[in-house]
């Protein structure tokens, strides 16, 4: 459903929330109802139309000079030892679920997904500092769905 009102609010304003969001959950029914391969093939447009936008994003974020920012009023503090360590261990969320997920229903054992997870957290890395470049902290604190506005 998110992804509905985000499509709305960012690209297309006519287009009604819900409506994209059941046009998402049917696109979703008939693939599952296809069988795992069209799944699976579905799967893998998705996560590569997914990462090359991200890559397009981040190399213009990087090419391009951004535009100056507003300065806020009071001075930005930086987050405490307490906040980083949280967000710390929120970083190897799913690695334990990745690590079991290892293909042995297929017949095909699939190498350690440490690489594939690390690859993540750089690209995720990269396209947050062009966001810090591009978009003023206090601009991304104020909504509630900061990665459209960065975007």
């Amino acid at each position: 459903m998110t992804a509905g009102f985000v499509f709305n609010e960012v690209f297309v304003y006519w287009f009604p929330n819900f409506l994209f969001a059941y046009l998402l959950l049917g696109l979703i029914l008939i693939v599952n109802l296809l069988g795992r391969v069209a799944w699976g093939r579905f799967q893998n447009f998705v996560i590569l139309v997914t990462l090359l936008g991200l890559f397009a994003l981040i190399i213009s974020g990087l090419l391009l000079s951004p535009p100056p920012m507003d300065t806020p009023n009071e001075p930005e503090s930086s987050p405490s030892l307490l906040q980083v360590a949280l967000v710390a261990v929120l970083l190897p969320v799913g690695y334990d679920l990745a690590v079991f997920a290892n293909g042995e229903d297929s017949g095909v054992r699939r190498k350690s997904p440490a690489a594939a997870i690390v690859l993540g957290s750089l690209i995720l890395l990269l396209w947050g500092l062009v966001s810090m470049h591009w978009v003023s902290p206090s601009t991304l604190t104020q909504t509630t769905i900061p990665y459209t506005v960065a975007a």
